[in-house]
């Protein structure tokens, strides 16, 4: 039997969808854009480790996901380095000093 797609949908506040659609569009994508690259990115990157850690993927294979996922990371990078900035500017502006980020597991 065919697996068909899925579709998340979640509800939020108006005001920050507003907000959300203007800083989409401020990196030139739009609201849609941005959830589905995350979407698509973190899971073929599970993909390729799960396929990677069961020893099923080529090293061809191996290497023509990870450069499919190299092109999504970069707007996934452009993205949360805009909103690191972001961040930085508003906490600058109130004196506000960011905590280091924490370690990750694994990392």
């Amino acid at each position: 039997m065919k697996e068909v797609y899925k579709q998340v949908a979640f509800r939020v506040d108006p005001k920050e969808y507003q907000y959300f659609e203007a800083f989409a569009k401020r990196l030139e994508l739009s609201p849609y854009a941005m959830m589905k690259l995350l979407v698509e990115s973190w899971a073929g990157a599970e993909l390729l480790m799960r396929r990677l850690e069961q020893g099923t993927a080529s090293e061809p294979e191996a290497f023509a996901e990870l450069g499919r996922l190299i092109e999504r990371i970069k707007t996934v990078a452009k993205l949360n380095g805009i909103f690191s900035e972001i961040m930085q500017r508003v906490c600058n502006h109130y004196g506000v000093k960011l905590p280091a980020a924490a370690k990750t597991k694994g990392g």
